[in-house]
């Protein structure tokens, strides 16, 4: 008599379970490589595929056994009511295939559990996809799975910017040309010559990595490494000045700076091109002797004497007791590396002395 074999079943739904198994902690297992991935789920399908028919529901036939073979209907030895007329054979109804009959709602759970399980895809380099676009979930953080020694693609909704990520969690937001990458201290992958905004320094810093190291270029509050570049507001050969300065008679012989040293590079000098002083009051000056613009190494460039100093004066170079020297009539202007400024040989009494200079660094 052919019957089912409840050995083979349970043998065959032990197997399949281990093999969903395997299948789902080959998916879960981080760092695998996404080849032995894809070959471990496919050979699983394939031996689940198998196990199926071998359980006695793909379409392979029950088990034969011999030993509890009935004799044949009529033959000595059989049954007297084998030996009757048969019986109309009736098909065995829908739920009498015994414990196989639970087989196809165990495999479905199982590739359900195996659907179930939480692994990110990873997408192999095969060619011939087409696509009409690619949609983002926006993430708030970066995802824990955006590790080394992979890269990610992902949406940041703080910047609202979708953004690549390398191996060592460095971030390069996309359309983003017109701003360099913000680092925390210097990113992980620097090369020579590339350009961050360090946020993490006590100023704003643009860092660039040079050939023998980095090179810090601070803002106009200073903090420099030793090794980092100012940025002066005047740089370059031509330059211009335009300066106003206000010297008081009670502070008459303390300098007072009207262009700092700090605007003039080592190799070029402030040349003055015009200047005028105007008494700024109704009092004259008396007790100073004399005032000059001068550099700020002490070179003098013009001298104007008190006497041009009276109440509400408009002094220029047009004015009495006014001595222009070699440095301004020459135009050869002050030392290298100075500023200018103005002083006066002794405190005294009057009105502002409000100075305007101008000219060009060269």
């Amino acid at each position: 008599m052919k019957i089912y074999d409840r050995s083979r079943f349970y043998s065959n739904l032990v197997l399949a379970l281990a093999v969903v198994a395997i299948m789902a902690l080959a998916l879960l297992v981080p760092g695998l490589d996404e080849k032995v991935q894809i070959a471990v789920v496919s050979g699983g399908i394939g031996l689940l595929t198998v196990l199926f028919r071998r359980s006695g529901l793909g379409g392979a036939p029950p088990r034969d056994e011999d030993d509890d073979e009935e004799p044949p209907p009529g033959a000595a030895g059989a049954p007297a009511a084998s030996r009757s007329p048969a019986a109309p054979a009736v098909p065995p109804s829908p739920g009498a295939a015994g414990p196989a009959g639970l087989a196809l709602p165990i495999f479905c759970l199982a590739f359900l559990a195996l659907g179930a399980c939480d692994y990110q895809l990873r997408v192999s380099p095969f060619g011939g996809s087409n696509t009409d676009y690619v949609r983002l979930t926006g993430q708030a953080t970066t995802p824990a799975a955006c590790a080394s020694p992979y890269g990610c693609v992902f949406l940041d909704t703080v910047t609202g910017l979708p953004l690549l990520m390398d191996a060592s969690t460095n971030k390069y937001y996309a359309g983003t040309a017109w701003r360099l990458r913000q680092v925390a201290g210097t990113p992980g992958s620097v090369a020579t010559g590339d350009l961050w905004h360090d946020t993490a320094a006590s100023s704003p810093a643009l860092m660039w990595r040079g050939a023998s190291g980095s090179l810090k270029v601070m803002d106009s509050a200073g903090n420099m490494a030793p090794t980092s570049l100012t940025i002066a507001s005047a740089v370059q050969s031509g330059a211009s000045f335009f300066k106003a300065c206000t010297l008081t008679s009670a502070a008459a012989a303390t300098p007072v700076v009207c262009l700092s040293a700090a605007d003039v590079p080592a190799s070029l000098s402030a040349r003055l091109a015009t200047w005028h002083a105007y008494v700024n009051g109704g009092t004259g000056w008396g007790t100073t002797t004399s005032c000059v613009i001068e550099d700020t190494s002490g070179n003098d460039l013009v001298t104007i004497a008190v006497a041009a100093m009276t109440s509400n004066t408009f002094i220029d170079d047009g004015s009495a007791n006014v001595t222009k020297e070699a440095r301004y009539r020459l135009g050869t202007g002050g030392a290298s590396d100075a500023g200018l400024q103005i002083s006066c040989n002794a405190n005294g009494t009057g009105s502002d002395l409000v100075v305007t200079l101008s000219g060009s660094i060269q």
